[in-house]
């Protein structure tokens, strides 16, 4: 049973690095068809029950709840996690912008884990909240920039 355990904690783990390789590659324009790709990969394993993935079926993933037509407009899901940082500031801007909305960006595109949401207990708190995070990223993009050219 430990070794269950175990291999669990392992497969989340992946994840977690599979979704920061994710965000690597799209800073480095990877293809488009790659990132979506990957995406779909990362959300397949997600989304499938840890014991059959390591048995010998697969089940389908559970289906999820089309929600984008309550998100006209507005990326969705997928696009959410590979979504440049000046689109997420703009959509910060808006003042009609609905949580539910606002915690999706936080989950896919930065990891948040969504228990930690309710401690953001107004939108104003969770779009700071996003905006710290956008800045940290920003300071890591510059970060490794310099160390790239450092190299050279």
């Amino acid at each position: 049973m430990k070794s269950l355990k175990r291999r669990e904690q392992t497969l989340k783990k992946t994840i977690r690095v599979m979704k920061d390789q994710l965000k690597t590659l799209s800073t480095c324009n990877a293809d488009k068809e790659i990132l979506d790709t990957y995406l779909q990969l990362i959300e397949f394993i997600e989304k499938t029950p840890f014991n059959t993935i390591f048995s010998n079926s697969v089940e389908q993933p559970p289906q999820t709840v089309d929600m984008s037509s309550k998100f006209e407009g507005l990326p969705f899901d997928k696009d959410i996690a590979i979504m440049p940082l000046a689109d997420i500031e703009i959509i910060l801007q808006n003042d009609k912008i609905q949580r539910k909305y606002l915690e999706m960006i936080a989950i896919k595109r930065f990891d948040v884990p969504k228990g930690s949401l309710s401690s953001y207990s107004n939108i104003p708190k969770l779009k700071e909240k996003i905006n710290t995070l956008i800045q940290n990223e920003k300071a890591h993009n510059t970060i490794s920039s310099v160390a790239k050219k450092s190299k050279t």
